[in-house]
């Protein structure tokens, strides 16, 4: 009697240490409904592997051929990251550059260390210097 209870215990021991290790990821991700990863994800995710590249070529674990395919696809992804709008359509560069100067027309910027400054301010609020801020 005690040898069945141990070989169930053991059985059981066992099924929940192998589950993870046999179930698949990608069924598992699907049934989960997850979502992918936010532009600026994409962007950190393809930096880490670029900074671990440079290390593994500095160690020694990697060629140097390898090394350059490798940080090629992955500078591949950052750039589709930086270019990708958070709704997920690819945006040109000019199209965001045009966007940031559209937003800072007709504000003031403070002189002495750059910010912007509040409609009827006279004083910076984040150095004090005199506002002489000038348009953007």
């Amino acid at each position: 009697m005690e040898l069945i209870v141990i070989l169930i215990l053991v059985g059981a021991t066992a099924g929940l240490i192998l589950w993870p290790l046999l179930s698949r990821p990608e069924a598992r991700s699907a049934e989960g409904g997850s979502l992918p990863p936010a532009p600026a994800a994409k962007g950190r995710m393809a930096l880490a592997a670029i900074k671990e590249l440079e290390f593994d070529l500095a160690t020694g674990k990697i060629a140097e051929d390898d090394y350059k395919m490798l940080r090629a696809r992955y500078e591949a992804k950052a750039v589709e990251a930086l270019t990708e709008a958070p709704t997920g359509r690819p945006v040109a560069p000019d199209e965001a550059l045009e966007a940031a100067i559209r937003a800072a027309r007709g504000r003031r910027f403070c002189t002495s260390c750059g910010t912007a400054l509040p409609s009827g301010a006279r004083f910076c609020p984040s150095c004090g210097t005199a506002a002489r801020g000038v348009p953007a």
